[in-house]
């Protein structure tokens, strides 16, 4: 994540994790979040700067 290389005076650095799920008929909306905050949680455990799809 090209984020990693920004660099903002008087700023401490910062990462970004993102989670993402495409929606499947069959499941409710709480499933979907709940995949999808997994997936972002991954994303943090694995060492943060990561997008990782559900």
């Amino acid at each position: 994540v090209s984020v990693a290389k920004v660099s903002i005076s008087g700023l401490p650095r910062f990462t970004v994790s993102i989670g993402v799920a495409h929606h499947e008929g069959n499941e409710s909306i709480d499933e979907l979040f709940k995949r999808v905050d997994d997936a972002l949680y991954r994303a943090k455990n694995d060492g943060r700067n990561r997008v990782l799809a559900a």
